[in-house]
């Protein structure tokens, strides 16, 4: 989708989506800006090229992968994985006969939004209060009935760190089967 795109749009849509409190994940699709710009050559390329030309849908936006993690940087956002069709045809279908080539210059990313430390304070009386409730036998035994063991909104991974915390604030007669069954239960 980000080839129909200009370079300002893309980086717009991408800081939005970094502005989430996080954590999230996005996966995209973008083409190899050396097609666009004649600089590399791929199998099928200047075809395809001057097949969305003549519908009246060029392609304005490409990157380079080594600079995929860069452009994602500049957005707020953090790259997990890179593919290029080649690559994701050889993982996920490595029994396909042998005519699936070409697209080489079509490339997918993963990125990343991090839970962001100041997000994480906001959260923090409501995880403090969270905590607070499963310190005891009881709110546990509650919490294994109810979907989210806080009957909350919060994000899994602050619900993680909910679990931790209750763990280290369980009392010290509770045994240890007990604080692990805590822990486990917010994860």
């Amino acid at each position: 989708m980000t080839n129909y795109l200009t370079a300002d749009a893309v980086a717009a849509v991408l800081r939005w989506i970094a502005s989430s409190p996080g954590p999230t994940a996005l996966v995209f699709t973008y083409v190899h800006a050396g097609l666009l710009d004649g600089s590399v050559e791929f199998e099928g390329g200047v075809q395809i090229l001057a097949n969305v030309q003549k519908l009246g849908e060029p392609w304005t936006f490409g990157l380079r992968p080594p600079e995929v993690g860069a452009f994602l940087a500049n957005c707020g956002l953090t790259l997990q994985e890179e593919l290029g069709a080649d690559d994701y045809r050889a993982r996920y279908l490595p029994t396909a006969p042998h005519g699936y080539a070409g697209y080489a210059f079509y490339r997918s990313a993963v990125a990343a939004v991090l839970l962001k430390e100041g997000h994480l304070l906001r959260l923090l009386p409501s995880l403090l209060t969270c905590a607070a409730r499963l310190r005891t036998p009881s709110a546990l035994v509650r919490s294994r009935l109810t979907s989210d063991p806080c009957e909350s909104n919060l994000p899994p991974a602050s619900v993680r760190v909910v679990g931790a915390v209750a763990t280290l604030l369980a009392p010290q007669s509770h045994s240890l089967g007990e604080r692990e069954r805590r822990l486990s239960c917010s994860s």
